[in-house]
């Protein structure tokens, strides 16, 4: 007889972690839907896909931008699993 359990668990945080983590969780989805739409526009195109090297390049470069400044508020393990 197979006995399946199920465990909850819930982090006591701070409003402070909370903004962190949602901020960290926002930055990782909107670097994975970038790297989506140029891999779509690569595929459309009838070019090679990105792969983790090439996005992680792109990413190191668009936390130095301006324009995509706000991805250096995650940390970099994060922003670098992403891609």
């Amino acid at each position: 007889m197979i006995i399946r359990k199920a465990y909850k668990f819930r982090l006591k945080t701070t409003p402070d972690i909370n903004a962190k983590m949602a901020q960290y969780a926002g930055n990782c989805r909107f670097l994975w839907n970038k790297a989506l739409a140029i891999n779509l526009f690569k595929l459309q195109n009838k070019q090679k896909i990105c792969y983790y090297q090439e996005l992680d390049f792109f990413s190191k470069l668009w936390k130095k931008s301006e324009e995509y400044g706000f991805l250096t508020l995650s940390p970099a393990q994060t922003i670098q699993q992403t891609g």
